[in-house]
């Protein structure tokens, strides 16, 4: 039988991410990312 922790739901965490960064030439993301600003801008 598997043993689960049980969820702290006062865990308050925040962490700075910028997504920009993780795109990176090349890769699939960034062809979507790429579509989608030429398509919508905005």
């Amino acid at each position: 039988m598997p043993r689960f922790r049980t969820p702290d739901l006062k865990q308050r965490l925040m962490l700075p991410i910028s997504l920009e960064d993780q795109i990176v030439p090349g890769t699939l993301e960034y062809a979507i990312h790429d579509v989608v600003e030429l398509t919508f801008p905005g």
